[in-house]
């Protein structure tokens, strides 16, 4: 079910510039991650084995294309739905050649248009060994649960390095007030129904106005965002990504050939 929602101006620079102008900084939501992981270090670190094994197959960091883009992988991390660490010592963002470029091109947009603010990625290529842990953890009712995590077998398009999870924060290290946190499984994080959320006060104007501002960044650099999930992007069709990747089936395995 994917689709493009809840964007004004979509694909139109003015509407862009004019609410990014409109913006100040008491649009954040005082989150302060200035000492988190996120900060970059100025000494490039060593690959981990996870690294090296995503770069020999062909995936790029997004960091080398752009190092203003930030990281916090929150898979590598236990501040999860699952409260545990999938990722191990993996903490760069992997995306394919040709999406890691596409969101290089929405970090220009979002720095030409609003020089305060940054992209921050919370999870770019992820394996299929974790969408099967993930959609067997996770807590939804088996008929609501592909809304929000990918059935194993159908495949998300992270699986191929051909999806990102992303939001934005400024400078200063906050993050902007979106509404909801990253995997918030309900209404609150859709994407199609802004109006019905902001009269029953569910979200506020500005947490809308603020996904706005990162979808059409998103929009204009070649992504597309989902029904469910405000943070999330696809960078081309399930068919399309079929037909070009292969699936990325570990951090330390093997991928499914015969795609292409």
């Amino acid at each position: 079910m994917l689709g493009i929602y809840g964007c004004k101006n979509n694909n139109n620079e003015p509407g862009i510039q004019k609410a990014f102008d409109s913006m100040t900084m008491e649009d954040v939501d005082g989150t302060n991650l200035e000492n988190d992981s996120i900060v970059m270090d100025s000494a490039e670190p060593a690959l981990t084995t996870e690294a090296k094994y995503l770069e020999s197959l062909g995936l790029v960091n997004v960091q080398k294309l752009d190092s203003t883009i930030h990281v916090r992988l929150r898979y590598s991390t236990t501040d999860n739905f699952l409260s545990t660490d999938l990722y191990s010592d993996l903490e760069q963002a992997y995306l394919q050649p040709d999406v890691a470029k596409k969101l290089a091109k929405a970090s220009a947009y979002l720095q030409d248009t609003f020089p305060q603010l940054r992209l921050l990625v919370w999870d770019a290529v992820r394996p299929v060994s974790v969408q099967k842990r993930m959609w067997e953890v996770c807590d939804v009712p088996l008929k609501r649960r592909h809304w929000y995590v990918t059935p194993p077998d159908k495949r998300s398009l992270h699986n191929y390095g051909a999806a990102i999870d992303v939001c934005l924060m400024d400078t200063a290290g906050n993050i902007l007030d979106m509404g909801t946190d990253f995997d918030h499984f309900g209404e609150e994080a859709y994407t199609n129904r802004d109006e019905d959320l902001i009269e029953s006060g569910i979200i506020s104007a500005k947490a809308i106005e603020n996904r706005h501002f990162l979808h059409n960044v998103m929009h204009k650099a070649g992504f597309y965002n989902i029904v469910y999930e405000w943070w999330h992007f696809n960078a081309c069709s399930r068919a399309t990504a079929e037909s070009k990747y292969d699936l990325i089936m570990s951090l330390h395995g093997y991928t499914e050939k015969g795609k292409k």
